[in-house]
């Protein structure tokens, strides 16, 4: 395989394409050498994924990426990227939401809202986006921020199940829920890991069984109320509290 060299008389940047290629897919190519390859403004779809494919490639090379004319081709690879910096994250999600690719674009806003390297700042854009799938991957996002989730809460409650198992959910939601004359919102209180000792064992007594089952399988509900619950009327809740009960115990 040829290997760039600094020394090469014609620049790297003028190079066949094959042979711009062949560099960008080298791992052991210099990182300044990716650099300048990123920085051409056109540059064809295989080589500006193989450089993203580089075990070398660096968050600043993802982020002259974003600013080029060939961007719009590799958006999507980029949002997936473990490298990539909130700044590019945010680029690829202003982009996508923009709608003009439709199933690319849905993917990329999704692989966004995966990304552990998304700022609050793209989650709350994302926090508006129209598809609910989405909205659920924001809301379990780590980087979500308690007003945030207690924000896509009161917008659309439909989010909460998704929102309860966020370390960052506000109690105040969960203790709505818990109060709900609905079943389906005591459920998703029961569901929650942050749900305090009294919400669970006040949750444990629901006349619905589906919510005591909900409370059975949470594993931070206390032992005392699990064992009350292997006494349940319930056939499921009693083998549902059990099975939580041997997690618990190995």
């Amino acid at each position: 395989m040829k290997r760039y060299i600094k020394s090469t008389v014609i620049p790297l940047d003028q190079l066949d394409w094959r042979d711009q290629l062949a560099v960008a897919e080298d791992p052991n190519t210099d990182i300044e050498a990716l650099r300048i390859l990123a920085n051409q403004d056109k540059l064809p779809l295989t080589i500006s994924g193989s450089i993203l494919a580089n075990p070398k490639v660096t968050s600043d090379i993802i982020d002259i990426m974003t600013t080029k004319l060939y961007f719009e081709d590799i958006y999507d690879r980029i949002a997936g990227h473990p490298m990539a910096s909130k700044f590019a994250l945010d680029k690829v999600a202003d982009y996508a939401l923009l709608g003009n690719h439709f199933n690319i674009d849905y993917w990329a806003l999704q692989d966004v809202a995966i990304n552990e390297n998304t700022s609050l700042k793209t989650l709350r854009k994302l926090a508006k986006c129209s598809s609910c799938e989405i909205r659920n991957k924001v809301a379990e996002h780590p980087n979500a921020s308690t007003s945030l989730l207690s924000q896509m809460c009161d917008r659309d409650l439909s989010i909460a199940p998704y929102a309860v198992q966020n370390p960052n959910i506000s109690l105040d939601i969960v203790e709505r829920l818990a109060n709900s004359s609905r079943s389906w919102g005591r459920e998703v209180a029961a569901s929650c890991p942050k749900a305090s000792a009294d919400i669970l064992l006040k949750l444990s007594q629901d006349e619905k069984p589906i919510v005591r089952m909900s409370v059975a399988e949470n594993k931070s509900t206390p032992v005392e109320i699990l064992q009350t619950l292997l006494n349940d009327s319930d056939y499921s809740v009693r083998l549902t509290a059990e099975e939580t009960l041997r997690k618990c115990n190995n």
